[in-house]
């Protein structure tokens, strides 16, 4: 086993290896293959690195990605991003630093900044990948027409380095991410975005393991780049809502717009949070005419590519087990379609909400937050009544 252990972990340096020089510098890999072609050693060493799928191997480098990636987001959200967080949504009313924070307020003020830290370090995850994706997905011979996605593909199941550890790497990305949605702040989808997730990671699995890569290749590409423009949205709108609670507290508390730093502070807090509200609803309709196109045109019709197209080039009936992995595959891209159509009715809520008052919420924000912020509201009346009656 120790063996077993040490080979997946040089697999594992071999995919990253392999997957940033894809990445960074793409052209060094055509550098080796003209510049080196004439060493039996470099070609040996080549066909090393573009093989068929290992199991044992495989599931040891989705391990490692896994729990790399997860170290990765704790350590990312705990050293930059909570502590911006935590610097964009605090007051910056000089009433509000010298006002008595209850426990409720920082439970909430706790929750806002984890979401603002998720949300920031799934817009640098989704961009990443996508990028990673264009870089790597986008360059192979088969990438379009889609009648390439089959010709020849179970036969022969053998992917680059470069591409496998892309595809590893996003199994492993998913992987981290069910444990994170387990067991951090909970969500009105969560049910939903854990049914996403287990989803993608068989589909992802199955299509690995059965010779589906390249189609699955595709559909990784196109479910990425809608989430980047929704995330960076949720980072302004939670600044805006920020905003928006400072500006209360400062008219509960009777700020007098005499005084010149408490008026400066009101203009401040107004002019930040129109800014960061426009921003919100802008880069909103940015990703839904983003997640209409990937998710709702393009997606649907590399399902029915993978429904019917494929079935002229592969004999999915040669063996039981082909037949088993295909129309599991099949059932999986259908769950996920009825996803993107669930998900996209909730856009089209928020979508109502911004034309009819004027701006955008997230509808699957949690409502333990909107109950705290209710309660801490009755909090702060039932304290400036206590001073009244002093």
């Amino acid at each position: 086993s120790s063996s077993s252990m040490s080979s997946s972990l040089l697999e594992a340096r071999v995919l990253v290896r392999e997957t940033f020089r894809a990445w960074v510098f793409p052209h060094l890999l055509e550098m080796r293959s003209w510049s080196w072609s004439s060493s039996s050693s470099s070609s040996s060493n080549a066909s090393a690195h573009f093989r068929a799928p290992s199991f044992d191997v495989d599931a040891t480098v989705v391990c490692v990605f896994s729990l790399a990636l997860f170290a990765l987001n704790k350590t990312l959200k705990r050293v930059a991003l909570e502590p911006i967080a935590r610097r964009c949504l605090s007051s910056s009313s000089s009433f509000s630093s010298k006002k008595t924070t209850t426990t409720k307020k920082k439970k909430t003020t706790t929750k806002a900044c984890q979401k603002f830290a998720q949300s920031a370090w799934e817009a640098l995850v989704y961009s990443s990948f996508f990028v990673l994706g264009m870089k790597i997905v986008k360059t192979q011979p088969w990438f379009w027409p889609s009648r390439k996605w089959w010709q020849n593909q179970t036969r022969d199941a053998r992917t680059s380095a470069a591409y496998r550890g892309y595809y590893l790497l996003y199994v492993a990305r998913y992987v981290a991410e069910i444990i994170s949605v387990g067991t951090e702040y909970d969500r009105k989808d969560k049910k939903e975005m854990l049914l996403h997730h287990f989803s993608t990671v068989f589909l992802i699995g199955i299509s690995y393991a059965y010779g589906f890569t390249r189609v699955g290749g595709i559909i990784m590409l196109l479910l990425d780049p809608a989430d980047v423009p929704l995330h960076v949205a949720k980072l302004f709108k939670y600044v805006a809502d920020a905003r928006k609670n400072e500006l209360k507290k400062m008219s509960r508390n009777g700020s007098s717009n005499d005084d010149k730093n408490s008026a400066m502070a009101t203009q401040r807090a107004i002019a930040v949070g129109k800014r960061c509200q426009f921003m919100a609803d802008v880069l909103f309709g940015v990703f839904m005419v983003t997640f209409l196109i990937t998710r709702l045109v393009m997606y649907p019709y590399v399902v029915y590519s993978s429904h019917f197209e494929c079935r002229k080039f592969v004999n999915v009936e040669r063996s039981l087990a082909l037949l088993i992995g295909y129309w599991s595959c099949i059932v999986l891209l259908y769950i996920v379609l009825a996803l993107q159509a669930y998900w996209f009715y909730l856009i089209l809520k928020v979508a109502i909400k911004v034309v009819t008052k004027g701006e955008a919420e997230d509808v699957r924000s949690d409502d333990e937050d909107d109950d705290d912020e209710e309660e801490d509201d009755s909090d702060d009346e039932n304290e400036l009544e206590g001073k009244k009656k002093k």
